[in-house]
């Protein structure tokens, strides 16, 4: 091989990894762009009588947009948590949105998972935790916007007291006491 052919034959292999870099490069680039991060900003969830609800609307060009939404919300006593987001398609068998995560998180950073029930044109997703301490809590929404329309989701969380063992105390002594009475009551029609 002469050294005029071997030049020739570096300059192609320069020439073919260049553009390797740039169509890889390119690739990259358009991937990130295709896939924006839309989350929106933390929002407070407001509860009344132990219920609040959230929502989020994603306007037109949005198509490929990734988020992930977080809403905060406290609790002043152990609670029992039941939380539902849901994504309808206002046009017919046009999926717009797609919820790919519910989960809670709690101020020391221990997550619960939701469960997603339902997807297509309607996505839905439920969350469900028996004893929630007192504290601060984070619930995150995640999916992505599959369309240029507008889409939007919405969600409900609803907390209840979960009852002291004093209470389940008090209330087994009164049944206790309430079955005492009755059995008495009977003893003394059967004497009389």
């Amino acid at each position: 091989m002469n050294g005029v052919s071997a030049f020739a034959s570096s300059k192609q292999a320069f020439r073919a990894a260049a553009m390797a870099c740039v169509f890889a490069t390119a690739a990259l680039v358009s991937n990130a762009a295709l896939a924006a991060d839309i989350s929106k900003k933390t929002s407070v969830i407001e509860l009344t009588d132990g219920s609040g609800g959230f929502f989020s609307t994603f306007g037109k060009n949005n198509a490929n947009g990734t988020f992930i939404d977080n809403y905060t919300f406290s609790i002043d006593e152990l609670s029992s948590f039941s939380g539902i987001t849901t994504s309808i398609s206002t046009k017919p068998s046009i999926d717009l949105l797609e919820l790919t995560g519910f989960k809670l998180t709690d101020s020391l950073g221990n997550v619960f998972n939701g469960t997603r029930i339902q997807s297509g044109q309607v996505d839905e997703w439920n969350l469900l935790v028996d004893k929630l301490a007192v504290g601060a809590y984070t619930l995150s929404v995640s999916g992505t916007v599959l369309t240029s329309a507008a889409a939007s989701y919405s969600g409900t969380i609803n907390l209840s007291a979960v009852p002291e063992p004093e209470t389940y105390a008090l209330l087994l002594a009164g049944l206790g006491v309430m079955g005492f009475v009755a059995r008495r009551r009977k003893l003394v029609v059967k004497t009389a």
